[in-house]
């Protein structure tokens, strides 16, 4: 609820980004909290195409709970627009955890 404290993740990193507008698309961004950005950069989780969270069966079972957001595991949190998808396509075929 407090922009402060949220961060700006890529989806698709930027060390993968073809170009520099690539990199600077503000359609391949996500504002996460801190600690959703990080299970995000490392692939535990994702998103689908309709924005729904997505958690690998490599992440830790208690971190959802822990980090309170087992809840919304299967629900949409996110917009995926037409612009986006290809970023979030990206993610889940090379960042996410299969």
């Amino acid at each position: 609820s407090s922009p402060a404290f949220l961060r700006a993740s890529h989806i698709k990193p930027w060390r993968a980004c073809d170009t520099a507008e690539e990199r600077l698309d503000p359609y391949n961004g996500l504002a996460l909290a801190p600690h959703i950005d990080q299970l995000f950069d490392q692939g535990y989780i994702t998103f689908d195409a309709s924005g729904a969270l997505v958690l690998s069966d490599e992440c830790p079972p208690m971190i959802p709970m822990q980090w309170g957001f087992e809840d919304k595991i299967g629900e949409r949190v996110i917009d995926v627009s037409v612009k986006r998808r290809k970023y979030i396509g990206y993610h889940n075929r090379y960042v996410f955890r299969h």
